[in-house]
């Protein structure tokens, strides 16, 4: 008897071709082509999720750099010593104090107060110290939110949210820039932006937010001026460019070593060796001179800053000079701080969230750092010389080196400074905290770098989208529930 039902198994048109033909188009899917679009579609969601969830003012100084955003939405790119606010604005913090989830939890019917706060006149002087000697750069788009949010006299807590959505759309606008440019890494620098505590940091009022979003951007433009094969000669407007991008990155937070990176564009696309050194000379110059004229004319505030750490007895020029008198016992004393310490930097560095309050779990962090070295190794896109694999690495040893070397000189207190030049085996660098590298990573990660993906990028770009989205869970869930 015949069998008039065909068999969907071998049917060209059954479940099992469509299966087929599905995996073919995602095998065949320009993953690596769409990270800057796949960036946008993961970012967006989860860095708002991030900006409204994490409690106001939970950041840490998030309020010291409110104000300092408040105060540049006036006009002022200075900050004044002694910054005149609305007394409505100082007590935020009174709703909002460090480590919010210790005092009380957070409804949402909390907001909705704020909203309707009562008419309460008067102003406020506020001596924001730490905060003032920052020059106006990372500011510029906080300190934008706060002005629109004024413009239509709305309470503190909208110039609070307008400042952290500004911030965070500054960063997802230039990491999408820097993921489209970039040559090689590009893989690492999606997981690396889309990291917990990198979100955690661009979507809040903290200068980090356009820090972290400036240097990934630079990064990515030098690659693309030195690695690009599109790319045979690159003119005055490109470097050009370039210098503007590592001139703000170092407005935002100082670090001259990157210049270094400027070392990979190869002499003969800038027309020989001597034009490209001039070049890179130019550009640190000019940073150079920013940096001491932004020091110059913020004098008044350097000198409360100095005056407020003689207070706490910390005396950076003696801390200082440690460190050129005792450079082997500095070293001694630096190595020692990472063995002590390299566990919790680790875990800052994916995702210590809040007023350093909230960790993610360990598995999360062994995770998130064997995922950064996996694509580092194995999704690098391109070869890289040994010359320029070691110029990654002396710019991002030299820059974690400068970390310990600033965090001792502003934080270490005199007690602590004797004790340390007597070889207490207790001594260590204050004060760091892992957050602090990530701006680091990149360069380190692509000094590790290895062959071309034998896998087609899908496979791995997918593996990644949905670990970012895991890890973002786990911290979120941590989030609401240590807030709400």
């Amino acid at each position: 008897m015949q069998n008039n039902h065909s068999d969907s198994r071998s049917s060209p048109c059954g479940p099992s071709a469509g299966r087929h033909a599905l995996a073919a188009r995602f095998l065949a899917w320009d993953a690596t082509g769409s990270l800057p679009r796949l960036f946008l579609l993961l970012g967006c969601p989860l860095g708002l999720l991030f900006a409204f969830l994490v409690a106001p003012l939970q950041v840490p100084d998030e309020m010291a750099h409110l104000y300092r955003a408040y105060a540049l939405s006036g006009g002022s790119c200075l900050a004044p010593l002694h910054l005149t606010v609305p007394a409505a604005l100082s007590q935020l913090q009174d709703a909002f104090p460090p480590n919010v989830e210790a005092v009380r939890s957070i409804h949402f019917r909390d907001y909705l107060a704020l909203l309707h706060p009562p008419r309460q006149g008067g102003e406020v002087q506020i001596a924001n110290v730490s905060a003032n000697i920052y020059n106006c750069a990372p500011y510029l788009l906080s300190g934008a939110g706060v002005a629109i949010a004024r413009l239509f006299a709305q309470p503190p807590i909208v110039l609070f949210f307008a400042a952290r959505l500004l911030n965070l759309a500054f960063y997802l606008a230039l990491v999408y820039v820097a993921l489209r440019i970039i040559p090689a890494g590009r893989l690492t620098l999606f997981c690396l932006a889309l990291m917990p505590m990198t979100l955690h940091q661009a979507a809040s009022v903290s200068a980090d937010s356009p820090a972290f979003a400036t240097a990934f951007l630079f990064f990515a433009y030098v690659l693309y001026l030195a690695l690009d094969p599109r790319l045979s000669a690159v003119s005055t407007r490109r470097f050009a460019t370039a210098g503007a991008l590592l001139l703000f990155a170092s407005l935002c937070k100082f670090n001259l070593w990157f210049c270094l990176l400027l070392l990979l564009i190869p002499a003969a696309r800038l027309g020989s060796l001597q034009r490209k050194l001039l070049a890179i000379a130019l550009v640190c110059g000019a940073i150079l001179l920013a940096a001491a004229l932004c020091q110059f004319l913020n004098r008044p505030n350097l000198a409360a800053f100095a005056a407020a750490r003689a207070r706490d007895n910390i005396f950076p020029p003696q801390n200082a000079a440690f460190i050129l008198h005792q450079p082997l016992a500095f070293a001694g004393i630096l190595l020692r701080t990472w063995q002590v310490k390299s566990s919790m930097y680790a875990i800052e560095f994916v995702g210590t969230l809040g007023w350093l309050a909230i960790d993610v779990p360990d598995w999360l962090v062994f995770s998130w750092f064997a995922l950064l070295a996996a694509t580092a190794l194995f999704a690098a896109q391109m070869r890289l010389t040994l010359a320029q694999r070691a110029l990654c690495a002396l710019t991002a040893i030299a820059a974690f080196v400068s970390v310990f070397v600033l965090l001792w000189t502003i934080e270490l207190r005199q007690e602590h400074l004797l004790a340390d030049m007597l070889g207490s085996p207790a001594a260590l660098v204050p004060a760091v905290q892992g957050r602090y590298f990530i701006t680091l990573a990149p360069p380190l990660l692509l000094a590790l770098s290895g062959r071309r993906m034998r896998v087609r990028p899908a496979i791995p770009v997918a593996i990644c989208a949905a670990f970012v989205l895991v890890s973002a869970a786990v911290a979120l869930t941590r989030v609401f529930e240590a807030y709400y």
